[in-house]
């Protein structure tokens, strides 16, 4: 097994299902595709979609903590993320661009403190301003 190879979701989901003792057909078959499909994946020459993550994450039982690991792995392998505005006010749907075109100049403080915000927002926490 090469593991150096493998993408940042392949490394993740070949761990998991391995620690689990479930083999790649089996979790191919709960994905709803083939096994070289997923050994595609896992390889990096196809790209992961939300289907494939989420039938991932219910077959190996994932908690939230342990999905969340598995998207950002996805989105480290796929090198890009989509993000869901619809439903967004104008608004958001501004600032959410925004930050897709600015977010290579963000700084790491910059970004630690976006970060910041955002773990404080999830935790049911009151927002504190940003002052960049």
């Amino acid at each position: 097994m090469t593991i150096q190879r493998l993408t940042e979701f392949g490394k993740f989901v070949r761990i998991a299902r391995l620690e689990a003792g479930k083999q790649l057909k089996e979790m191919a078959d709960a994905a709803g595709i083939s096994s070289a499909y997923l050994s595609s994946i896992e390889m990096g020459r196809k790209e992961v979609s939300e289907k494939i993550v989420n039938a991932i994450s219910n077959y190996l039982q994932f908690d939230e903590d342990k999905s969340n690991e598995l998207w950002v792995a996805a989105n480290i392998s796929n090198g890009k993320i989509k993000l869901d505005i619809e439903g967004q006010t104008n608004e958001g749907a501004r600032v959410a661009t925004m930050f897709a075109r600015h977010f290579a100049d963000l700084t790491e403080e910059e970004m630690e403190k976006i970060s910041d915000v955002l773990k404080n927002n999830s935790n049911g926490l009151k927002k504190e301003p940003i002052n960049m």
